[in-house]
C-alpha cells in the first residue's frame, strides 16, 4: 500500500486520542475495561456505536 500508485501520508499529530473500555458481551475478569481494555474508539466519531446495557428478555 505504500508503493506507486498509492502513498501513505501520516498527520504530524494524532487527530484525536483514542478512548478504551470493556469489550461488549464479555463477562468475568476479561470483561473488565480497566484490566483488559479490548475496545478502542475515537471519541465523538459518528460511526462508533454507543454502549447499550443488556436488557434481559422475559421467557414465556
Amino acid at each position: 500500500l505504500d508503493a506507486a500508485p498509492y502513498g501513505l501520508v501520516l498527520p504530524d499529530a494524532p487527530l484525536a486520542l483514542p478512548a478504551s473500555g470493556p469489550r461488549v458481551g464479555v463477562s468475568g475478569p476479561g470483561g473488565s475495561g480497566e484490566l483488559f481494555p479490548w475496545r478502542f474508539w475515537v471519541p465523538g466519531d459518528p460511526t462508533v456505536s454507543p454502549y447499550r446495557a443488556h436488557v434481559a428478555r422475559v421467557r414465556r
